[in-house]
């Protein structure tokens, strides 16, 4: 097994065995955890399972299966009690262990945890267990030939996990007799000093393409100043352009150190193929494809998971029988195509079956809703199979794997042809860090969406209306028609008649979206939104304009999805509506900028100050300042010297203020409330829906 996959199967379990811990040792203290937390432990549970199939650790699988049994009671009784953690926490540490070498807590561990035992009893029959003596303990004998496994069969245990090597040291030696050359140096081979390698931390790679990205930031704002400034000469404009090549060889290089083959995470995965086949009575076998396709590392990273998901699923509940197959005309051993492609600036990974493909009740009910059959077989609960075993999923398999790969402005995709098979797709941008990207512009504000996701852009689109809705004539294709302030919830004057038309192609579906004009398409760095605002829906992160102005990165499949629910007024013609005027007072600079695109973003004339100094001086040169939202800790004057100022003049004394600080004590907050906050919004419990809702409702009580 290959130490960098083992490496990486370790740290992504090691991590979501903190979260269930703080999950579970919370349920602990509160004595039960609600719905919501259930559901994520039993993903992580689900997802460890899945895992440890893939890599073939079958004792580390059980666990987690049982794991999952008791989390599945608690998640159809909708709370977890908290007299149940104890037993989950024991399992969490033998698997813990487990990654670190040591089995012998997993079967005492999953013995308590079925018989519904304390922790304390967990522990007195681990201490019962043998010490391991450090050899890898032998693995059971195989079956007879003439007894074959069946669905409820494990495969062969595999040797324990070996520990981790430490970090300044490149590994223990392998096993066996000493080589009689050992400690005698060899002489430099020519060969191997070309292709020497060096160990890089990654994130090391990864700051070294952030600095590479702030100067191409950087770069563009210089040349939209000097532009601007009338100082472009044509040596001037010489050394821009040297620059310009400069930076962008310098990107492509450090994206190369990003940039992995797609088998360092598939190698593995015939061998998971044929354990999970022997387990469920099938004869499979996989084929791969297009496996040297390039990724980014950080895409690799979380899709490994996903692709064990995507087999699994087609293993439990594609591929049918032996005798089934023969019944059917087909040949008894099924077939898996894992295949990967790289389209532009996207890469297709599809998982293609030839077994019994999707129940008709699951294709009819996605024609039906009208909406792509990924989302209907995502949809939580949702099984292609039947009663669910160690190896079918419980209705989290295609959930998960598509609520991750949106995360990563990807899209899930299905298509299914009864008793033919199944492809399942994942379309994954190719780097994360820097993307083709179309800038437009709506109701003054600039938005971005990936190049790859627009079919095109039309000037003068056919407009038909039906039954009270409009759709574009598209290559022979009605496609909904929608505003993109409708979409993104901004109120916005009414759209020219020439307006141009975006067609979007995402989450299996198309829609086209209007906007008031194109801006043009660049390479831009992205930025993630950060915790504030990380898990608002609708937007994938953020990019710097040359001028130096924020664009939102729109999500594609969000905008499709909500142009097929939303019945728009695209090419309406209303009366420009009196556009309240909004103050944010915030010394970060991120923070104030992101703020200010989302208030302008909801139809807000939106002024910025760094401090309550400057934030007086506008109130003073402009009195018709409708709210204002400010932090609290800040330079100069801070948020409640300016509320209090605010408060103490006639003129402003009813003037609405939100406060949005990260300060949260009780007595922070009464001080705010005796000074005369209107409203107090916590910046690590922050949502754009809450905030958009607080600053609408004061405005309009005024």
């Amino acid at each position: 097994m290959d130490p960098a996959l083992l490496q990486i199967f370790r740290d992504e379990s090691a991590e979501r065995l903190d979260r269930m811990t703080d999950v579970l040792l919370a349920a602990e203290r509160t004595g039960a955890a609600d719905a919501d937390a259930v559901a994520e432990l039993f993903r992580d549970a689900h997802s460890i399972r899945g895992s440890a199939g893939m890599f073939g650790f079958a004792g580390i699988g059980d666990l987690a299966t049982a794991m999952e049994d008791v989390l599945a009671v608690a998640r159809t009784a909708g709370r977890l009690e908290g007299a149940d953690a104890a037993g989950l926490l024991a399992a969490a540490d033998a698997i813990r262990a487990a990654l670190a070498g040591d089995e012998s807590l997993l079967e005492p561990a999953g013995t308590a945890l079925r018989a519904g035992r304390p922790e304390s009893d967990a522990a007195a029959g681990a201490d019962d267990a043998p010490t391991p003596s450090g050899a890898p303990a032998p693995a059971p004998a195989p079956a007879p030939p003439d007894d074959p496994p069946t669905a409820d069969d494990a495969p062969p245990a595999p040797a324990p996990l070996p520990p981790p090597p430490p970090a300044s040291s490149p590994g223990p030696p392998p096993a066996g007799p000493p080589s009689p050359a050992a400690g005698v140096p060899r002489p430099a081979d020519p060969a191997a000093e070309a292709t020497r390698t060096m160990r890089v931390a990654a994130a090391k790679v990864d700051q070294l393409l952030a600095v590479t990205g702030e100067a191409a930031l950087g770069l563009g704002r210089l040349e939209h100043r000097v532009r601007n400034a009338g100082l472009a000469d044509e040596g001037v404009l010489q050394e821009l352009d040297q620059g310009e090549t400069i930076v962008a060889e310098l990107q492509d290089a450090v994206l190369a150190l990003r940039t992995l083959p797609l088998r360092t995470i598939t190698d593995p995965l015939p061998r998971a193929v044929r354990d999970i086949a022997a387990a469920a009575d099938r004869d499979v076998r996989l084929d791969l494809e297009g496996m040297e396709t390039p990724l980014d590392r950080s895409v690799l990273d979380g899709i490994a998971e996903a692709l064990v998901h995507l087999l699994r699923n087609a293993i439990s509940h594609g591929i049918e029988a032996p005798e089934d197959r023969r019944a059917a005309g087909k040949p008894e051993t099924g077939r898996i195509l894992l295949r990967a492609e790289q389209r532009g600036g996207q890469v297709r990974v599809s998982c293609t079956d030839d077994g019994r493909g999707v129940p008709q009740a699951l294709v009819d009910r996605a024609a039906a809703r009208g909406v792509p059959l990924a989302d209907v077989l995502a949809e939580a609960g949702t099984s292609t199979g039947g009663a669910s075993s160690s190896l079918s999923g419980r209705g989290v398999g295609l959930d998960a794997v598509k609520r991750h790969v949106e995360g990563l402005g990807g899209q899930l995709e299905a298509s299914s042809e009864p008793g033919r098979g199944s492809t399942i797709s994942l379309l994954l941008p190719l780097t994360l860090a820097i993307m083709q990207l179309l800038v437009v512009e709506r109701g003054g504000q600039r938005f971005a969406v990936a190049l790859g996701s627009v079919e095109e852009a039309v000037v003068e689109p056919r407009v038909e209306e039906l039954e009270g809705r409009c759709y574009v004539r598209h290559a022979d294709a009605a496609l909904p028609l929608a505003d993109l302030a409708d979409l993104i919830g901004q109120s916005a004057p009414a759209l020219a008649p020439d307006a141009p038309t975006l067609v979007l192609r995402a989450a299996g579906a198309r829609a086209a979206v209007t906007c008031d004009r194109l801006v043009g398409d660049r390479e831009a760095v992205t930025k993630p939104l950060g915790p504030i605002l990380g898990g608002v829906p609708g937007y994938l992160g953020a990019t710097m304009l040359p001028d130096g102005t924020i664009a939102l990165l729109l999500d594609p499949a969000h905008l499709v999805r909500a142009a097929a629910r939303t019945t728009p007024g695209a090419r309406a013609v209303d009366a420009v509506p009196v556009v309240p005027h909004v103050l944010v007072v915030d010394d970060q600079f991120t923070v104030r900028e992101l703020q200010r695109s989302i208030l302008e973003s909801a139809g807000y004339r939106v002024s910025v100050a760094a401090d309550g100094r400057d934030a007086l001086a506008i109130v003073d040169a402009d009195e018709d300042v409708d709210l204002v939202v400010t932090d609290i800790e800040m330079p100069v004057m801070d948020g409640l010297a300016l509320l209090e100022t605010l408060r103490a003049r006639p003129a402003t004394r009813s003037l609405p203020v939100v406060i949005v600080s990260s300060v949260s004590d009780e007595r922070a907050r009464l001080r705010g409330a005796e000074a005369g906050a209107d409203a107090w919004v916590v910046k690590a419990q922050f949502d754009q829906r809450s905030l958009l809702d607080t600053v609408g409702r004061l405005i309009d009580l005024r």
